[in-house]
């Protein structure tokens, strides 16, 4: 009776590491198709944080003429 719970549980163990493997290799695949994203570049436009009026009363900040360009 021994041996045959042995059987079974080194089957279970084999599909488990099937198991593993059918998960790594997508894993894997998906985590290298995603390296070429981090060599795409982005384009973000920056904004100057608001300014309390009491501080700067003759600018305001959405004024396209103040603002950044990073």
């Amino acid at each position: 009776m021994n041996g045959n719970n042995l059987k079974r549980m080194v089957d279970r163990i084999r599909r488990f590491q099937v198991l593993n493997s059918q998960i790594f290799a997508i894993l894997n695949k998906f985590l290298k198709s995603g390296e070429n994203d981090e060599l795409s570049v982005e384009h973000v436009r920056c904004f100057p944080p608001p300014i309390h009026p009491s501080l700067n009363p003759q600018q305001h900040y959405h004024a396209p003429e103040h603002l950044r360009q990073c």
